[in-house]
């Protein structure tokens, strides 16, 4: 049976080792899926041939790299080289534990799950910056009294309110497109990147989810997001 998505046998069990070292040693396994590679990775195991597992994750993690450049803009510290990084070096080490949910969530929707990370870890800067901005504020109103100016205190919990209101969207899914959506990403399928094609839906429910969020967030924050 073939593979009709790129024409070719599509890959063995995961388990199979002698069929992994056949496509290493062709070089037909970078055709396959990522999933099924990080699902090989997994199940053949550390203690497996190391030229079979070193050419898998190597793959794995240049397509990892490529994914965070794509997500995460050069308009951070170090041009997000540090952002880059940190993410992909917790998603390696995710990979090698096959019961955490990073290396669970590689294995079933390999691209959404590192687009989360990336979203996680700006999400993550721009709460720094928040707080940074905020002690500075307090800093300002300590020194040259109060002004006119939102009390910074206000800013910054609003935000931790916001995260706590998303802990209460049980579904991923959800938490991920709206945090994406934050992020800047279209919903729109025809444009690159987009929610939708990071979640494998229609527009229509990635701006259904988006939209239920924004009103959770609205009722349990006080305002809309």
């Amino acid at each position: 049976m073939m593979d009709t998505q790129n024409g070719e046998e599509p890959p063995a069990r995961s388990n199979d080792l002698e069929a992994w070292r056949q496509a290493v040693s062709s070089g037909r396994f970078r055709k396959f899926k990522a999933e099924k590679i990080v699902a090989a990775i997994q199940d053949l195991g550390l203690t497996s041939d190391d030229t079979v597992l070193n050419a898998l994750a190597l793959h794995i993690s240049d397509t990892m790299m490529r994914i965070l450049r794509n997500a995460i803009g050069r308009n951070h510290r170090n041009e997000g080289s540090d952002l880059i990084a940190d993410v992909h070096g917790q998603l390696i080490e995710a990979l090698l534990k096959p019961g955490s949910a990073d290396g669970k969530g590689l294995r079933k929707a390999f691209v959404p799950r590192v687009r989360f990370r990336a979203a996680d870890a700006l999400r993550k800067e721009q709460k720094t910056k928040q707080q940074e901005r905020s002690a500075e504020g307090l800093e300002e109103i300590y020194v040259n009294g109060p002004s006119q100016q939102i009390d910074p205190r206000r800013e910054m919990d609003e935000g931790i309110d916001v995260e706590r209101a998303l802990e209460r969207v049980a579904d991923e899914r959800k938490r991920l497109a709206f945090r994406l959506h934050m992020e800047g990403f279209p919903v729109e399928s025809r444009k690159s990147d987009s929610i939708s094609e990071a979640l494998g839906v229609s527009d229509k429910t990635a701006s259904q989810w988006i939209a239920e969020v924004q009103s959770l967030l609205s009722k349990t924050v006080g305002e809309e997001i």
